[in-house]
């Protein structure tokens, strides 16, 4: 059986902008890619009356390959097969998945005679999750959207996920969370390394095994209703604390001074910090915040992460590796993106999250901006933040109900419940 997951278009929110005179940091975000958002967003609109987006601040972000606009990714389960599997191309050509109606549930499995039934008892499938696993950023990016959606299948097959592992004191791109993320996810005994590569760690599988069930080929969206299972899995709460909120400076600057942030990258440091970090204390009084320096990498234990960031109300740094923390910061904070020219990283990134996000472009000194260190506007940050302070709670990036002749189709989100362990339909129905 394969088994294919459809997703819903669905909508974020823009960025926040200093406002200034000229709207820089606007156009400057156009040109990084906020232009493309833009026209993806009119293509889209035809799938959802305006009249339904609740401001201008919100755009639809759909399929424009599938006639409704949706997004789909298919697990495929082979017998007799090397893992990793080598002919996807092939198979995803071959596939041609159908939308499942109400009552069909959201996995559409394709029978074939070939292929193995998940009843039956198998003790060494697997599936390669990706070669980028060793890093905390990009495994966040693609593998863990693969343990959030197949989640159950893997269970089902008593699959081995196979993955590439990079940790180690003393190393660059120390990654100890990694393993310790997909054990949270339920698969502590399932994880095996995969030789080659940045992997660190012994024993590991070198290269493809004959394996009796191969699993793989998937490749998920990055969707908010998934982003929000695997947040769930890792035991993130969506909802800011009451009391003991956070006003968090992410600083690259002592890398200068043993290196003690960690970063594995030259370049961003805040070339006059103090006046950013004056402001940060500033602000946190004002607005009831415990103000906190972030200059190195929690990496004791997942619980250790989500219970620090999870207090976060703000957090405030440079493009980097640092900020891919907001994965793990409730909906309705916020995350504020000093970059340099041509980049709005991790806007899609938290507006998915339900944050608020901002960008603000540096003065960046030296031929390359990605290593080289910024003076950042201290008055445009202020006027940033408490945009991003004030902005109304409660954002909202739900599926869009899609519209075809007139008529509104059922919404159908394919996902994994993370807290329940079942797959179910837009109505929280049981569809295992």
């Amino acid at each position: 059986m394969d088994f294919t997951f459809w997703y819903d278009p669905y909508v974020l929110q823009m960025p926040f902008f200093a406002k200034t005179e000229n709207n820089k940091d606007e156009a400057a975000w156009l040109i990084a890619g906020g232009k493309n958002a833009l026209e993806l967003h009119s293509e889209c609109k035809k799938l959802r009356s305006s009249t339904n987006l609740r401001s201008d601040r919100e755009v639809i972000v759909c399929n424009p390959e599938d006639p409704d606009g949706r997004f789909h990714d298919t697990l495929f389960v082979r017998e007799a097969m090397e893992a990793p599997m080598q002919n996807c191309k092939s198979l995803q050509k071959e596939d041609v998945p159908v939308l499942p109606t109400e009552s069909q549930g959201i996995l559409q499995p394709t029978k074939d005679a070939d292929t193995p039934d998940p009843s039956e008892d198998h003790s060494d499938a697997s599936d390669l999750l990706g070669y980028d696993s060793w890093s905390f950023q990009h495994f966040l990016d693609g593998p863990a959207l693969r343990i959030a959606q197949n989640q159950q299948i893997y269970k089902k097959y008593n699959a081995k996920l196979i993955l590439q592992i990079h940790e180690g004191e003393g190393i660059g791109y120390n990654n100890p969370l990694v393993p310790k993320m997909v054990a949270k996810a339920g698969f502590a005994k399932a994880q095996q390394a995969y030789c080659g590569g940045w992997n660190t760690q012994t024993p590991c599988e070198d290269g493809n095994q004959k394996v009796g069930v191969s699993l793989g080929c998937s490749s998920p969206p990055f969707h908010p209703r998934l982003a929000s299972v695997w947040r769930g899995l890792m035991g993130v709460h969506d909802d800011v604390p009451s009391e003991g909120g956070m006003l968090v400076l992410s600083s690259r600057n002592d890398q200068y001074r043993n290196n003690a942030a960690r970063v594995n990258n030259n370049g961003r440091a805040v070339l006059n910090e103090p006046e950013v970090e004056d402001l940060c204390k500033k602000l946190a009084k004002e607005y009831g915040l415990k103000y906190v320096k972030l200059s190195k990498p929690i990496l004791e234990s997942v619980e250790n992460v989500v219970e620090y960031f999870g207090k976060v109300k703000l957090m405030v740094g440079p493009h980097g590796g640092a900020l891919y923390n907001s994965w793990f910061m409730p909906k309705d904070s916020g995350l504020i993106e000093l970059g340099g020219p041509g980049s709005s990283y991790f806007w899609d990134r938290a507006a998915r999250f339900g944050q608020r996000y901002g960008i603000l472009y540096g003065d960046f000194k030296g031929q390359a901006p990605w290593r080289s260190d910024m003076t950042v506007n201290v008055q445009d940050l202020e006027n940033l933040m408490r945009q991003v302070m004030n902005a109304p709670d409660k954002l909202d990036n739900a599926p869009v109900k899609v519209h075809k002749d007139s008529q509104t189709l059922p919404v159908t989100v394919g996902i994994m419940d993370g807290a329940q362990g079942v797959a179910t339909d837009a109505q929280g129905r049981d569809q295992a």
